[in-house]
């Protein structure tokens, strides 16, 4: 088998693994009648929603993951199941309030994602026909205690006097945010820094047209209705007033509250949404329809140049008066709109009118929902967060992959805020160890483990840093199994092991190639290849080749190769390929007579069996290691004859009915050396001889106590004489001999692997 060391390297992708970030904090948006959208597919997928309003509405999303957490139609507050948080009925925003409620979290917590309070702001309704109306600004309090939502702190009035107009963008700390409100009956603003700190005094902004409504049966008064919206660097502020037929922008300080430079878009037009484009050139305003006119018109305006508004479409003719009308930017970098049973976008907000890409897309919304008037109140500035203008030190964020395979490389990138001007990484076990930059290139592991990635970022203003954690997965041990022999057209099964599931990569001669085992049959030797994964998804890989073999083809002979050893010193003996080429696996069984070695011992090769057979031979069953290597068999022993030659006998076979095997006898050769006398070490006393007594043929013998011996008798030709078992006592222990004819004897004790050999002479 060979193991193949080239891995390719792939990112996997994880179900526990951070994404990109894309602006997750508005993923689902809920407003309207029971209707929403879920902006994790492309394009967004109608959900619903467990609220009515005709105007405004707001949620939060967790920013990682796009799951719901908190919604709101500024009446209640919902958790991401549908149900009323504790609490959360009552709250003071309107039905009929164009921005009526936003929820923001606490800007206490560093990562949004790890926000357990959040507050939630709420603009009174000026329009309503049935109820007074209620210029009051309130603020609530919702915390996560005991495993569920409540709402801690309500309707807490910050000011009154207020139009239905409420927007928020970031501070340039990166963290707080400006809640910014309009008066209800004069040209100024109200601007809010929400900090850790709570809550700060406003900072209030006189600039803007003076408005008059065109009838005096308006409700809400000169600026009651209609929309405002920040840019998404906060740099802008655009504002619609329909009843006063008046659309404007202006410029904001993110760092100061101040808003300033006023400037007229629109002093004829009914606008009663606005919406930045993305890059901050385009604000688009809508028209707000009545049933006798032909739909809600539709223009982009340039704020560099605002003589010239371009209209870019209409929306379907209203089902009632001032229908329609509401616009927000999406995460997927649209704008989308608002008709009564659906949304269209504007697909390319950046590009001029008319290629702009108005109604590019358009999502039919679920049955039972639909839209009078609003979309949510969207806090865009989110969507560039790692872009605005910083006044604060940057807050340090990574994104990558938590889990990879070693041997892979990871994508990791920086989500940093506050404008960083320095970026330093250091990558624990990985390659490179560290990097300067923002964008670090791919980061490889080698080995497995669990290892942290640091960001430290700087700016003017400080520095921070952010910890990351990736778990690299050691990758599987795959082994395609043994090599196979098949015989001409005959079939075979492979057998994968190491992983939770395989790929082969062969395309002929294989069935399923994702078994472990699959039937294989083919005509000529191929390699097939097995892809293995473990249950991290890391994979690797072997090979396993299968062999096809005709029938007919020359046998393979076996024989002993001839060798000549001294007695007492040890003899190898080889057994060799001396014609034709192995292609398997051979069970040999080697017959070796008793005289010619002790001490017996298979060095190359694995010993599957051994017997004796009657008193003279002992029979080795061998199976050789490798095929293509022509000394198959090697065995290893003392030589006990001085003078003699002996006769090896070989019985060889395989399965393969292709494949015979011939075996031959051969002879192996002991020459005389004199007198030998050698004692070895049993466990920790030596096992010997420490005596023979010609006249009584007693032998005595030492070793450890207890240890069970043989001691054998043996001419000089080899045969066997006498054989005597005994127990190794403290004293040294005897063995008495039969009456030996006179001559020269080879005296032999062993126990084991542990012997002493001598000569003795009988006279």
């Amino acid at each position: 088998m060979t193991v193949l060391r080239s891995i390719a390297l792939f990112v996997t992708v994880l179900w526990a693994t951070l994404p990109v970030h894309t602006q997750n904090e508005y993923a689902v948006w809920q407003f309207g009648n029971f209707a929403g959208l879920d902006f994790r597919t492309a394009p967004p997928t109608p959900v619903s929603a467990p609220f009515y309003t005709d105007e405004g509405s707001s949620m939060w999303c967790n920013p990682i993951t796009g799951n719901l957490i908190l919604s709101s139609n500024g009446k209640q507050v919902y958790d991401a199941s549908g149900a009323v948080v504790a609490n959360g009925a009552g709250l003071r925003g309107g039905n009929s309030s164009s921005s009526c409620v936003v929820i923001l979290p606490d800007p206490v917590f560093k990562y949004p994602h790890e926000a357990t309070r959040f507050y939630i702001f709420c603009i009174g309704d000026q329009s309503s026909a049935i109820q007074p109306p209620d210029s009051a600004l309130t603020m609530n309090t919702v915390e996560y205690r005991d495993g569920r939502w409540e709402v801690v702190q309500k309707n807490v009035v910050v000011d009154s006097g207020f139009a239905e107009k409420l927007a928020v963008t970031h501070h340039c700390d990166g963290r707080s945010f400006w809640l910014v409100v309009h008066a209800r009956s004069e040209p100024a603003f109200y601007a809010y820094q929400l900090s850790g700190k709570g809550l700060q005094p406003a900072v209030k902004s006189v600039v803007g047209a003076v408005n008059t409504p065109r009838a005096d049966s308006v409700l809400g008064g000169a600026y009651g209705q209609g929309l405002m919206a920040f840019s998404q660097d906060g740099s802008k502020l655009a504002m619609a007033t329909p009843f006063s037929y008046s659309t404007e922008v202006f410029d904001f300080d993110i760092s100061t509250g101040i808003v300033s430079n006023a400037r007229v878009l629109d002093p004829v037009s009914r606008n009663y949404g606005v919406c930045f484009s993305p890059n901050g050139r385009y604000v688009y305003g809508v028209q707000w329809a009545t049933r006798t006119e032909n739909g809600s018109v539709v223009r982009q305006y340039d704020v560099t140049n605002t003589v010239n508004p371009v209209v870019v479409g209409s929306l379907k003719p209203a089902v009632s008066d001032f229908y329609n009308g509401g616009i927000q930017a999406g995460p997927d970098g649209k704008l989308w709109l608002a008709m009564e049973t659906s949304v269209v976008s504007i697909a390319s907000p950046d590009s001029a009118a008319p290629d702009c890409g108005f109604r590019a897309d358009e999502v039919v919304l679920l049955p039972s929902s639909d839209i009078v008037v609003g979309l949510p109140t969207i806090v865009t500035s989110f969507y560039k967060l790692g872009r605005l203008n910083s006044c604060a030190p940057p807050v340090s964020r990574i994104t990558a992959d938590t889990a990879i395979c070693s041997g892979e490389c990871l994508q990791v990138s920086s989500i940093s805020t506050n404008s960083p001007a320095q970026w330093l990484w250091t990558f624990d076990g990985a390659e490179p160890a560290v990097f300067s930059g923002e964008s670090p290139p791919a980061v490889c592991y080698r080995t497995a483990g669990r290892f942290a990635i640091r960001l430290i970022t700087r700016n003017q203003w400080g520095a921070d840093t952010a910890t990351h954690f990736v778990l690299v997965h050691q990758l599987p041990v795959i082994r395609a199994g043994a090599d196979v022999i098949l015989c001409d057209s005959a079939s075979g099964r492979l057998a994968a092991t190491g992983g939770v599931r395989y790929e082969w990569e062969a395309q002929q001669g294989i069935g399923n190639r994702f078994s472990p085992d699959p039937i294989v049959r083919v005509f000529t030797h191929t390699a097939f290849v097995v892809r293995g994964w473990n249950e991290h998804g890391c994979s690797s890989t072997d090979t396993v080749i299968v062999y096809s073999y005709p029938h007919g083809m020359p046998p393979v002979t076996l024989s002993v190769v001839p060798s000549v050893a001294e007695a007492g010193s040890e003899a190898v003996i080889q057994i060799a390929v001396t014609d034709g080429v192995p292609i398997a696996e051979i069970i040999t069984e080697v017959s070796i007579p008793a005289r010619a070695l002790t001490d017996v011992r298979v060095t190359h090769g694995m010993e599957l069996y051994r017997r004796t057979a009657g008193t003279d031979t002992l029979i080795l069953g061998v199976r050789t290691e490798l095929k293509d290597n022509k000394n198959v068999i090697s065995i290893r022993g003392i030589a006990l004859l001085f003078t003699d030659t002996v006769r090896i006998a070989l019985r060889s076979a395989t399965s393969l009915t292709c494949q015979p095997v011939w075996t031959a006898d051969t002879t192996f050769a002991v020459t005389a050396c004199g007198k030998l006398l050698r004692a070895v070490m049993f466990l920790n006393t030596p096992l010997q001889i420490t005596g023979y007594e010609q006249q009584t043929g007693r032998v005595s013998i030492s070793g450890n106590p207890a240890a069970l011996a043989t001691v054998s008798v043996y001419t000089l030709q080899g045969t066997l004489v006498e054989n005597h078992t005994v127990r190794i006592s403290a004293v040294p222990s005897a063995v008495h001999l039969s009456s030996l004819p006179a001559g020269l004897y080879l005296l032999r004790l062993h126990s084991g692997s542990h012997q002493d050999v001598r000569l003795i002479l009988q006279e």
